[in-house]
């Protein structure tokens, strides 16, 4: 038998002596840590928010001066883009140990800002406009999900810190870094 055809047969026999570390396995490998990512972030947000929903005093964090910050309602977009950059942020990672590092950095933010968010709970100090228009269907898609309660550390610029970090570790040209700091920038802008 040649060797082509006993290569998955040596698999099946025995796959913990399979050679897990190949390259060709990182965008597996991708696919499954963005996956536990976003179940981990979901489930501790929704967690964090049922919480605070229910608890009897619930504090605000803001300065007077916040209130007065224009409602743009183009902001959706640099908000809801985090997710985008959620995605593609794994699949830049080149080896199984890039992968590993930016998970572990990604739970602890997330476990981190869960554990804060449970002690100390957190209401926003205004209230969304009704939008309507071309944004309108990006509003309700958040409005199914959240609530008016605001994580303190905000998750959404912590975890934009962290894969801005590590997409910044490969070497582009200088407008794909720009580009990156812009969006970063506007992340952060549009939180509330």
């Amino acid at each position: 038998m040649n060797s082509a055809r006993e290569k998955p047969i040596e698999f099946i026999a025995n796959p913990l002596k399979w050679d897990w570390s190949l390259p060709r396995f990182v965008p597996l490998y991708a696919g499954i840590h963005w996956a536990i990512q976003g179940a981990l972030s979901t489930y501790v947000y929704n967690a964090c928010l049922r919480h605070a929903e229910a608890a009897t005093s619930v504090g605000h964090l803001y300065a007077k001066w916040e209130l007065s910050i224009p409602f743009w309602p183009m902001m959706i977009v640099p908000y809801l883009s985090v997710y985008l950059l959620h995605a593609a942020t794994f699949f830049v990672c080149r080896s199984a140990m890039e992968l590993m590092v930016l998970s572990l950095r990604l739970m602890a933010a997330v476990t981190v800002s869960g554990i804060c968010f449970v002690l100390w709970p957190l209401r926003s100090g205004f209230h969304r406009p009704v939008v309507e228009g071309t944004f309108a269907p990006l509003f309700r898609l958040l409005e199914s999900a959240d609530a008016p309660f605001n994580m303190a550390p905000s998750l959404h610029v912590t975890t934009t810190v962290i894969l801005a970090a590590r997409r910044r570790a490969r070497n582009h040209s200088r407008v794909v870094r720009n580009d990156r700091r812009i969006n970063a920038a506007g992340v952060a802008a549009s939180s509330d």
